[in-house]
């Protein structure tokens, strides 16, 4: 992503028989805005900044997201640098601490994720993902040890449910529209078409077969759900191309298409490489006004028919409701 590129995505959390909502104060809340949780990899730290949940919304329609930072703090090294002059290798070991940023809106109702690179070489919506789940797990070790300490009523509830299995989560970027016909037209023949079906949070969202898949992947207990269609004659491609879009705005499964190009070279590809970018010219310098105009410009792509929203249940936005209005976190 170059700086102030936008990218979309879903954003998934199960607890197996529970929902993201159901811990969300327990464990999703602290999980986002507690700055002491850092993950570490190697010399590379990534943390959260400045994160908190914002109304976004008006008094009769609020639109409660969390709202912050993600930091990928680094420590950029060189062993040696070109002689221009003399066209040699030189040996001059230096190194440079560095912080790239991007800047995310994750949408309580729905859990759909606005992400925004606010630098050059800004942390990926990968990183982003691996980075949500290393707090998330962090969380919910905290809320496991504690309840256990207490002999807590609900863990044993939890337990029942399997509630001490570790929490999943998945970011899916979002595409379609014009990226997605530009990356078929690479295509001249598509010969796989392979689908993977996530969990889902407590959305309503899909297409058609999406929701059958779905109920399938439910009603035999799987955790995902997997169908795949082949052709070595090539499958219709107007047919594959209008199944992708159908999917392509929700986020909940995970998609590749593998084929030939023109050259009859093999190529595929996935979800990442047709996933909608959206660019800001000058984002506005405070965090609200910023996040306004993310979740503005992602509703210009729901109302463009190109990327569609999910609507969490009346019990969860219930719970919205009950947790905001109340004046907690």
């Amino acid at each position: 992503m170059k700086k102030n590129d936008v990218k979309y995505a879903n954003f998934v959390c199960k607890f197996i028989a529970k929902k993201m909502m159901d811990k969300l104060e327990e464990i999703i809340l602290p999980a986002f805005v507690r700055d002491s949780i850092v993950r570490r990899r190697g010399e590379n730290n990534y943390l959260f900044l400045e994160t908190g949940v914002v109304d976004l919304g008006t008094n009769d329609n609020p639109e409660f997201c969390i709202v912050g930072q993600f930091v990928k703090a680094i420590v950029l090294r060189r062993d040696q640098v070109l002689d221009a002059a003399g066209g040699e290798l030189v040996q001059d070991p230096q190194f440079m601490e560095s912080a790239p940023s991007a800047f995310f809106v994750l949408k309580l109702n729905g859990h759909r994720l606005m992400y925004m690179a606010e630098t050059p070489h800004a942390p990926t919506l990968s990183e982003f993902e691996t980075t949500a789940r290393f707090r998330i797990r962090k969380m919910w070790e905290k809320y496991v040890a504690d309840a256990k300490q207490l002999q807590s009523t609900e863990l044993q509830d939890d337990n029942n449910s399997h509630g001490l299995t570790p929490p999943t989560i998945q970011v899916t970027p979002l595409g379609g529209g014009l990226e997605l016909e530009e990356f078929l037209q690479k295509f001249e023949k598509i010969e796989i078409l392979d689908i993977v079906v996530n969990p889902r949070n407590d959305e309503v969202d899909g297409g058609k077969l999406f929701q059958l898949m779905d109920e399938a992947r439910k009603g035999v207990g799987g955790e995902t759900g997997r169908i795949q269609f082949r052709s070595s004659e090539g499958l219709d491609a107007d047919t594959t191309g209008d199944l992708l879009q159908d999917m392509a705005g929700s986020g909940n499964q995970r998609v590749k298409v593998t084929g030939k190009d023109a050259s009859g070279d093999k190529i595929s590809g996935n979800e990442d490489d047709y996933s909608v970018v959206d660019h800001i010219a000058e984002p506005a310098p405070d965090r609200v006004s910023r996040a306004t105009r993310l979740l503005q410009m992602f509703r210009e792509k729901l109302q463009q028919g190109i990327l569609r929203d999910s609507a969490t249940s009346a019990e969860s936005q219930q719970k919205l409701l009950r947790v905001f209005r109340n004046g907690r976190p």
